[in-house]
């Protein structure tokens, strides 16, 4: 089922799940609102809806939800128009809410899947190297007795393992090793210099590396290398670990080391697409009409753009991490509490509210909480979108004013 789920048509499906629930929610609150507030359920199908699938589904969940409401709740029912000045503004202003849901959702949801992706990548990459270096480790002690064994060994690994000497020669190394730096046979390259094979233009790149490991200190660093049988360069992650061994007064030298190499091209180009997509989703909210803010469970802002900094009239790097009672003030926090308790039991929570800010002043918002799920899927704080509806609620409150 969950495979299914994740299909394009399943993801379709649940934007249409999600408006038939919005609609069947509003028709069960009908007698109490009336024609009012006729499109207050979508938002949360919308959320839904680009949550799961991303900026599409949420598109047609927009869509497909203010039909069905423009049919069934707004006046004239049972049909679909836009009759007078009341219907242009609620369909406009229901627009921009609605685009603005699916832009930082479809964001969110696109920034979201490539963490995952990438983030089991980085783990399965760092549970290899963890277990390859450890078995490195332990075979160390047996180095000199069993070379034959331990080119077994390293041939099957994943990794590129090398032996070098202290005067810059190879002792031995494993067959992904030779293929990397451009050798079809590893035996080879035992006993030719480091310079004859990796170039002295390489070897004077990785030299202060060399001096450190051979002053006893494990060495741990990533370059842009050179892959000849590729013919271009690619990131790699190196490990040199240094080999000790007693001399004639007892004392404890360095003789070489090893080198533990892993490619790390793909995981470099993820996390750099990963920023790139970053930049770009905080070039959006910088960029919104909207007020947008992180919080976390402590109730602490985790984040925020330009607009919600201005409307509690303070810099955004002050606010961060400062205590939400303390920018609200009480009167404030007692008015969105309710709200607050809603969204941390990973409920998506919509409404209005005459706040009083300080870079804002005594207006009208209109805000929604969605949740944000952590890898166990319970809430770990929440994402507010506020809009600033006063010169709707004039203009509604002046209309309902004149129908009387």
């Amino acid at each position: 089922m969950g495979r299914i789920l994740q299909t394009t048509w399943g993801k379709y499906a649940i934007a249409f799940a999600a408006v038939a629930g919005a609609l069947l929610i509003r028709a069960l609150i009908d007698p109490i609102v009336g024609r009012g507030a006729a499109t207050v359920t979508l938002y949360g199908a919308i959320v839904v809806a680009v949550w799961a699938g991303g900026y599409k589904p949420g598109i047609f969940a927009a869509l497909l939800g203010y039909l069905g409401v423009n049919w069934f709740f707004i006046e004239p029912r049972g049909s679909i128009s836009l009759e007078n000045l009341a219907d242009v503004g609620r369909f406009l202003g229901y627009s921009l809410s609605a685009t603005l849901i699916i832009a930082l959702g479809g964001a969110m949801h696109a920034a979201r899947e490539r963490a995952e992706r990438e983030a089991q990548s980085a783990k399965r990459h760092a549970e290899d190297l963890e277990r390859e270096v450890e078995g490195h480790r332990q075979t160390r002690a047996s180095l000199e007795a069993k070379e034959h064994d331990l080119q077994t060994v390293t041939d099957t690994m994943s990794a590129a393992v090398a032996r070098c000497s202290a005067d810059l020669r190879y002792r031995w190394v494993n067959r992904l090793y030779a293929e990397w730096v451009g050798q079809s046979k590893p035996e080879e390259m035992i006993g030719r210099t480091m310079f004859e094979i990796l170039g002295v233009e390489a070897v004077e790149q990785i030299h202060p590396h060399v001096e450190q490991v051979l002053a006893g200190r494990r060495v741990e660093y990533e370059r842009f290398a050179r892959r000849p049988l590729l013919g271009r360069r690619r990131w790699i992650h190196v490990i040199l670990e240094p080999i000790f061994e007693a001399a004639a007064d007892g004392a404890r030298q360095v003789t070489g080391w090893v080198s533990v190499i892993h490619d790390i091209d793909e995981r470099k180009r993820a996390v750099e697409a990963l920023r790139d997509a970053q930049d770009q989703l905080q070039l959006i909210t910088d960029t919104m009409s909207a007020a947008v803010a992180r919080t976390g469970n402590d109730l602490r802002f985790v984040w925020m753009n330009p607009v919600y900094a201005r409307w509690l009239d303070k810099p955004a790097r002050q606010l961060v991490g400062q205590p939400i009672t303390e920018a609200l003030g009480p009167e404030q926090m007692r008015e969105v509490a309710p709200y607050v308790a809603r969204v941390l039991k990973g409920e998506s929570v919509q409404y209005e509210r005459l706040a009083d800010l300080p870079g804002l002043g005594r207006r009208w918002i209109s805000c929604i909480y969605t949740p944000v799920l952590d890898a166990t899927g319970h809430p770990d704080g929440w994402v507010t979108i506020a809009t600033d509806v006063h010169e709707r609620k004039l203009a509604e409150d002046s209309l309902r004013t004149a129908g009387e």
